[in-house]
C-alpha cells in the first residue's frame, strides 16, 4: 500500500484537502479498519474517539470502532497513514462474493484525481487490490467490508468500478 497513486505526493495537488481540517468546519476524521488502531497506536500520538454500537450505527459485526481526527494542517505523516488514506479514492467493495475496487459517488472531498484516472499508476491499483485481498482473509475485516458494500449498493453509491 505504499505505492503512490501518481508520481510524487498527491497531497500537493490539492493542498492536502482530505488530510486536514479546515477553518470554520468540523474537525475531519475517519474510521479505522478493524484491528488497525492496535497496530498503529504505538507509532502515533493521535486524537481519537471510540464509537460503540450503543451510540453509533456501526457496520456489522463491529461493537466498537476507532474514529481518528486528521489535525495535521501541513499534511499527513505519509508513512503512518491509515489504510483508508493509503487506498483513497479506491474503496474495497464485495459484490457476488468478489472483491472490486470502486470509487464512491458521494465524496466528502473533491479529489482532483478522480477525474484524472489516466494519470493513476497501475502499480498503485495492483498493490491496493493485493493488499485488500490479504486483509479480507480476516473474517472480521471481511464482514466489515461486506457490510459497507451492502450499504453502498442500497444507496446506489458506486460511481465506477476500477478493478
Amino acid at each position: 500500500m505504499d505505492e503512490p497513486i501518481v508520481d510524487g505526493n498527491c497531497g500537493e495537488l490539492c493542498g492536502y484537502h482530505c488530510c486536514r481540517s479546515h477553518e470554520g468546519e468540523e474537525n475531519l476524521g475517519m474510521y479505522l479498519v478493524p484491528f488497525e488502531y492496535e497496530s498503529i497506536q504505538s507509532n502515533m500520538d493521535i486524537d481519537y474517539e471510540v464509537h460503540t454500537s450503543y451510540n453509533y450505527e456501526l457496520p456489522k459485526p463491529l461493537k466498537r470502532q476507532y474514529y481518528i481526527f486528521c489535525s495535521n494542517n501541513s499534511g499527513c505523516l505519509r508513512k503512518l497513514r491509515p489504510i483508508q488514506c493509503r487506498t483513497y479514492p479506491l474503496e474495497p467493495h464485495i459484490e457476488d462474493n468478489e472483491l472490486h475496487l470502486i470509487i464512491e459517488k458521494n465524496q466528502l472531498h473533491a479529489c482532483p484525481l478522480i477525474s484524472q484516472r489516466e494519470l493513476w499508476r497501475k502499480e498503485f491499483i495492483e498493490g491496493i487490490y493485493k493488499a485488500w485481498t490479504l486483509l479480507l482473509e480476516d473474517e472480521t475485516i471481511r464482514a466489515y467490508i461486506e457490510s459497507l458494500s451492502k450499504k453502498r449498493m442500497e444507496e446506489d453509491n458506486v460511481l465506477v468500478v476500477v478493478k
